[in-house]
């Protein structure tokens, strides 16, 4: 595990999401890097909330991922959060096949186990 990525997965077995800031322009930043890619900033970690909206979804039928094996298929977002940066999540509680499209739904992060991993999933609001 790169060093980087260290308090993300602290904060995510403690069921809070940490997230990388940038000290200079403060602006939000995933996935965890070394520094700001917009003005090169030392960075902090900080609680967000992990609550935002589903920008674009995908079904997954088949994954290489063991600990993601169980729950296919699944949908997997691309989650705009209401802090401003844009996180990956397996959608929990959709039923498939979907009947209505996610665009622009409004989803609440939940602490999850997947295999050994602590990990975020978001539940429809």
């Amino acid at each position: 595990m790169y060093e980087e990525a260290q308090s993300f997965w602290d904060g995510l077995k403690n069921e809070k999401l940490c997230l990388q800031r940038c000290k200079q322009c403060e602006q939000y930043i995933f996935y965890p890097r070394t520094y700001c890619p917009e003005d090169f900033g030392e960075l902090e970690y900080a609680e967000v909330d992990p609550v935002g909206e589903v920008i674009t979804y995908s079904i997954v039928e088949r994954c290489a991922e063991p600990s993601l094996i169980p729950y296919l298929p699944y949908v997997a977002a691309l989650i705009e959060l209401d802090s401003g940066p844009k996180i990956f999540g397996r959608l929990v509680g959709v039923s498939l096949p979907l009947g209505n499209p996610l665009f622009g739904q409004r989803v609440k992060g939940e602490f999850v186990k997947q295999g050994e991993l602590d990990m975020i999933a978001f539940k429809l609001e």
